[in-house]
């Protein structure tokens, strides 16, 4: 049974390994932050579950030390690099927290 456990489970990682991306982030990247807000009402469909963008500080080789880009004097967040996404646009420094409008 062992075998067959350890067969199927490489049959698994294959197939899951296939479609796996690498996640590269270096420190000074800008990234959002995937943070879902339960929102109840008729426009929670509307809410963004992306906040940010942050700036990478540290990086290891699970997890990230972020902070906000216009809030350098905040306390630094530590969360998994699978919540970060690549902040593609060169944008101003501007945060957003995922409801109502951007903060300026």
């Amino acid at each position: 049974t062992q075998s067959t456990w350890d067969s199927s489970q490489a049959v698994y990682k294959e197939q899951y390994d296939k479609r796996r991306q690498p996640i590269s982030y270096r420190v000074g990247d800008r990234v959002f932050l995937h943070r879902p807000d339960v929102v109840k009402g008729p426009g929670h469909k509307l809410v963004r579950p992306f906040h940010g963008p942050y700036r990478i500080l540290k990086i290891n080789e699970n997890n990230a030390e972020i902070r906000l880009v216009d809030k350098p004097q905040d306390k630094p967040l530590y969360v998994a690099i699978n919540r970060l996404r690549n902040c593609k646009l060169e944008l101003a420094n501007v945060s957003y927290s995922g409801a109502g409008k951007p903060k300026s």
